[in-house]
């Protein structure tokens, strides 16, 4: 089309039709070069809107977000803390930038509510017992929040500190509630007793007497 002389964002279009001998013909070619003029318009429209930043009220809920769950839930970001902060902080983000951030909020939240909702299934019998104790749910919080502060690579590397893969997020979870239920405090004896070498003699005297 632009060989021909068309540019669909002009003002006015004038075409020569004195050489023109099949005028059905010429309609037809019109109608597919204006429909592959439009396409690529649109095109060249969606490409200069993801190149433009997002900012203000575009990106502030999708911020409002991350910000709300870094103070919540930190732990559910794992390896992405630092990029989080970043996306949380910016004036501005690109619109790779803010995909990006929306899906890891979403992803994060998915691995908050998951975490819920394995604390909310049925827990031993015997840590159910042990967990009636308001002290022992006390020493048993105050465990998961001690664990949590060793565990600062989030099991990234084995060094024995902190949780373990398969406990780390129950426990990151558990140390950031205010306080803990008996049913939370029953899943909490589960994750807290295999590490509870790493516990202070007190706490660790507090929960599990003078045993090894």
């Amino acid at each position: 089309m632009e060989r021909a002389g068309f540019d669909l964002r002009a003002d006015r279009v004038t075409l020569d039709m004195s050489r023109c001998r099949d005028t059905a013909k010429f309609e037809k070619q019109l109608a597919i070069w204006t429909r592959i003029a439009r396409a690529q318009l649109v095109e060249e429209e969606e490409r200069a809107a993801a190149r433009r930043p997002l900012a203000g009220e575009a990106i502030a809920e999708v911020q409002d977000g991350l910000s709300r769950l870094l103070d919540e839930a930190e732990w559910a970001f794992n390896k992405r803390v630092d990029l989080v902060r970043q996306f949380a902080q910016a004036l501005t983000l690109t619109r790779c930038q803010f995909d990006w951030a929306r899906d890891i909020l979403s992803g994060a939240r998915s691995a908050v509510a998951a975490v819920d909702a394995r604390l909310l299934t049925e827990a031993g019998a015997d840590a159910m017992e042990r967990a009636y104790d308001a002290d022992v749910r006390e020493a048993l919080h105050a465990a998961c929040r001690h664990l949590s502060a060793l565990d600062e690579d989030r099991c990234q590397e084995a060094n024995g500190q902190g949780w373990g893969a398969a406990s780390s997020a129950a426990g990151h979870r558990l140390a950031s509630l205010e306080s803990l239920t008996v049913l939370q405090a029953a899943h909490a004896w589960s994750i807290v007793h295999p590490h509870r070498k790493q516990l202070t003699d007190d706490l660790r005297k507090r929960l599990f007497g003078d045993g090894p």
